[in-house]
This record gives structure tokens, sequence and C-alpha cells, in this order.
């Protein structure tokens, strides 16, 4: 590298870490209410899911003290109705009430709470109810994650000056490897959103350690140090972009 590149990227350095350290201060600041909470474990909840929900849908579920309300959660793409386990009867059978200015209805849940976290989708258009959720909804919010990852780490891999197009594909390789396992891992966890944030620290530094084996072995452009403090930088990044995610978008 020539003294002028060098002194270029030099330069970067600071406006990198200044960035990453103002996400991290705003994240943890975020974060701090959240992860009191965990002081004492959330209980396993029903997660009533409805796409496209309108502001003013409630849902009502037969509950041990009479008709109880859920608690409602608005994300970008939908809203999540939840009742705790101990608010309603232990059956396999609940009937769920819909009410909004311009409809009413009910459908019943035929196998009651199945996981830690039991979770059915509504379509109010047809009125019909799934488990779980669909696989378009999952595709959409793994294509989000996924993608603002490569965004963010693929600017801090071009600050790098990383600029070989074999570079370029070994990142894209790698990235869709591990954030697939990542996000594979995400949606197989029962866990309410607040301990996936705390989990989402332990599965980065598995990511983090897996990266920085790939991406010494896969890549040659400039050295061991730069890829190395690259790897670890835009983990970080993805860290505090995971945390804002989970907080923003259902899981």
């Amino acid at each position: 590298m020539n003294q002028a590149r060098l002194i270029r990227v030099r330069g970067i350095f600071p406006y990198i870490l200044f960035i990453l350290l103002a996400m991290l201060v705003t994240t943890l600041t975020g974060l701090t209410s959240d992860v009191s909470f965990a002081n004492s474990a959330e209980p396993p909840a029903l997660i009533i899911v409805v796409p496209g929900a309108t502001d003013d849908l409630t849902v009502y579920i037969e509950g041990t003290s009479g008709l109880l309300e859920g608690r409602k959660v608005h994300y970008f793409t939908e809203t999540q109705f939840m009742f705790y386990k101990n608010e309603i009867p232990s059956t396999d059978t609940h009937k769920i009430t819909f009410k909004s200015k311009d409809q009413q209805f009910e459908l019943s849940i035929e196998e009651g709470m199945n996981r830690y976290r039991s979770v059915y989708t509504i379509d109010t258009y047809r009125q019909t109810i799934i488990k779980g959720t669909t696989t378009g909804r999952e595709a959409i919010l793994v294509g989000a994650r996924v993608g603002l990852t490569l965004i963010i780490e693929g600017a801090i891999f071009w600050l790098f000056w990383f600029r070989k197009r074999r570079s370029w594909l070994m990142f894209l390789l790698i990235n869709l490897f591990t954030q697939g396992i990542l996000n594979l891992w995400l949606g197989l966890q029962p866990m309410a959103q607040t301990y996936l944030i705390l989990g989402l620290v332990f599965a980065e530094v598995f990511v983090l350690i897996s990266e920085l084996i790939l991406f010494n072995l896969l890549i040659k452009e400039h050295t061991v140090a730069r890829r190395n403090i690259y790897v670890a930088l835009a983990n970080f990044a993805s860290l505090v972009l995971g945390g804002y995610l989970i907080a923003w978008l259902p899981i």
C-alpha cells in the first residue's frame, strides 16, 4: 500500500470508531429497561400475530377471571397480541374474539399452548387462523435482517479499502453463510424478545470466531491484522444492528 492510501485509510478509522461508539451507547441506553425486566423471568405466553392489523383492533380470550384483552405490540410489519399462560385456563381449546369498528368474529385455537411462546397467525380478511407464522412472513423478515447486515458490513468492508472482486465475492458468501445460520437460530428460539437480545450477544461470539477463520482462509487482500480488525468492527456493528432489529422487527 502506498503512503497516500495508508494516510487515507488511517484517517477513516476515527470516524468508524466514533459511529460504532455512538451506536453502542444508544443501544445500551435503549436496552437498559429491557434487561432490567429479565431479573424476573417473563412467563410463557400465547401470541396472536395479526398482519396489517388496524389501530382499533382488539383481541380477547376467555381468561381465568373473565374476558381478557391481549397486550398489543406494534411492529413495522404486523401487530401481536400477548396472553400470559397464568392468565388463561389450562385447556387445549381457547376461544379468541376479534373486534374492530368494521368487524367482529370469533375463532378457536385447538392445540392451546405447546411451546414457551405459542404463536398463531390470524388472517382477518378470511377470518382464519394457522399455527405458527407464514412462510412469506419469515422470508421477508430474514431478508430484511440479512440485507441490512450486508449493507452495514459491506460499507465497513469498503472503508477498509477492500477492492478486489474475489474479496467481495468471499465477503458475500461468508456473510450469507454466517447470517443464514444466525437467522435460523433466531427463528427456532421460543424465548422472549428480551432474552433473545442477550442470546444474540452469545451467538455473535460464534459468528465472530467463524468469520475470523473464514476471512483469513478465503481472503488474501491486505494484511491479517487489517482483516481481523475489520471482522471485529463489522461484527460489533452487526451486534448493535441486531439489537435494534429485535426491538423493531418481530422474530
